[in-house]
């Protein structure tokens, strides 16, 4: 059988829902209907153009494009569509819908395909019988089939960059994520990125609680989307790209079941993606993988301190009134963990022994870099006893900080810092707080390890609709 190459186009389906969501939301049929042919012909008409540019030696891609005039238009942003109009990825009600979509648009491409072959001719290879009694033409009772301009006419691509670009849902596939945390290495920043879905939703509704149908590809069962590409596939005369994202902890046995059950229900072909895998020999040395799992544990082994990364620490800093006089304390704690990594204490110009708050201030650090929870660190701190100097400066100018001590100062100090600093209290201007910061980017860092880079910039990339992803410079590669 010769084959052909195939130009490739798609609808952003978000654009066709008017009233988004509103109890009104309306898909809109006639200007979907337009764009169809409108695209159609325009991927007809670049097959003319390419050929006038393509060299001789390649003379035999040439004729098999001009033989069969493939074409494949295909849609993006179905995931956002169906939020705009309340339906719920993979429900019953949403597959309703999504039959009578794609019915709708492999019938409306194949009346425009036909009037293009009478008005332009059919494409060489034209074999009308053969056309009928293809097992799509007979689901859409195509009786008459005079002409055919182009062989092939639907096709579902990843459409990873262009979703990208245009902050859509690739494909056919459910959104990936909602919100992310996005990290800006030279501003050593990091703030939170809403999905565009969410952003309109919030322009219409104001900021409430997401409603049930915003969900997630983490967040919908296989089987849902199997029967999704299996409704859609009956309406698809060429290919489907959809990626199947599963937890790390499914097991084999699940795998299983669900490539029977795509098989059962006559899937052209299906992709999964667990997460935390990456892409490596088929063969691996499992003492080896043992090993790897090891060094990613983040816990130190016992007498094992661990080194500070200064870009992935933030500081505060307390003054505080001894017996002696002031008393400068500044903590670290780590952007990712909220852990304490680092604490330095300084005695002000009015004397004090600095050399002890030197030494308090290393055997406190070593302590939390170790392994020690903070708790603890305050919790020997705090067992010790009263000062004279501190007690009767208590006495006297009633100026002194919380304890009876310079320890208990500091571990009165690194509680309070501790608790800012994992607690409810703003540190920017930004809506979210800094413990939401740190948890969702200790998830994240959690979810990603092992994951590709990216070759421009360094930052990971993420495995959506078949394309690998990097959301800080664009760059995108599309098995």
């Amino acid at each position: 059988m010769e084959q052909s190459s195939c130009n490739l186009g798609s609808l952003n389906l978000y654009e066709f829902v008017d009233d988004k969501f509103t109890p009104i939301a309306t898909f809109n049929w006639k200007e979907f209907a337009k764009a169809i042919k409108i695209a159609s012909n325009a991927l007809d008409e670049i097959i003319d153009e390419n050929s006038k540019r393509l060299p001789k030696y390649l003379k035999p891609y040439k004729d098999n494009a001009n033989n069969w005039r493939n074409i494949g238009l295909g849609v993006f942003n179905y995931a956002h569509m169906l939020m705009a109009l309340g339906f719920k990825y993979g429900a019953p009600d949403t597959l309703s819908f999504t039959n009578q979509l794609f019915n709708f648009m492999m019938d409306t491409a194949i009346n425009y395909n036909i009037e293009r072959g009478l008005k332009k001719g059919s494409y060489p290879k034209f074999k009308a019988d053969k056309i009928k009694d293809s097992s799509i033409m007979k689901l859409h009772e195509t009786e008459d089939i005079p002409a055919f301009r182009n062989c092939s006419l639907l096709s579902i691509a990843p459409t990873g960059s262009i979703a990208t670009m245009l902050g859509g849902s690739g494909g056919i596939e459910p959104e990936f994520q909602l919100s992310y945390i996005r990290k800006t290495d030279n501003l050593k920043e990091s703030y939170v990125i809403e999905s565009k879905v969410v952003k309109d939703f919030k322009k219409v509704n104001g900021d409430i609680k997401l409603p049930s149908y915003f969900v997630t590809s983490k967040d919908i069962n296989w089987m849902d989307r199997i029967e999704t590409q299996a409704t859609i596939q009956e309406h698809i005369d060429t290919a489907i790209s959809s990626t199947i994202n599963l937890p790390n902890n499914i097991t084999r046995e699940e795998i299983e079941q669900l490539y029977l059950y795509a098989w059962e229900r006559g899937l052209k072909g299906i992709t999964i993606y667990r997460d935390g895998c990456k892409r490596g020999g088929i063969l691996i040395d499992n003492t080896k993988e043992e090993k790897n799992i090891q060094n990613f544990s983040s816990t130190p082994k016992r007498g094992e301190v661990t080194k500070i990364n200064d870009d992935k620490v933030i500081g505060l800093k307390k003054k505080l009134v001894s017996g002696c006089g002031s008393l400068h304390c500044a903590a670290y704690f780590d952007i990712e963990t909220g852990d304490l990594k680092e604490i330095y204490l300084s005695k002000g110009s009015t004397g004090g022994c600095n050399n002890f708050m030197t030494g308090l201030s290393r055997m406190i650090s070593m302590s939390a870099r170790a392994g020690v929870r903070i708790d603890d660190i305050v919790d020997q701190l705090m067992s010790t006893g009263a000062c004279p100097s501190y007690v009767t400066r208590t006495k006297t100018k009633h100026d002194t900080s919380k304890g009876s001590c310079c320890p208990m100062a500091v571990g009165y100090a690194l509680k309070e810092m501790w608790e800012e600093f994992n607690g409810i209290k703003q540190k920017t201007n930004t809506d979210k707080t800094e413990k939401e910061k740190i948890m969702k980017e200790k998830i994240e860092v959690e979810q990603n390890k092992n994951k590709p880079t990216c070759p421009d910039c360094g930052a990971e990339l993420f495995f959506e609709g078949g394309c690998n992803i990097c959301r800080e410079c664009g760059y995108s590669k599309c098995d």
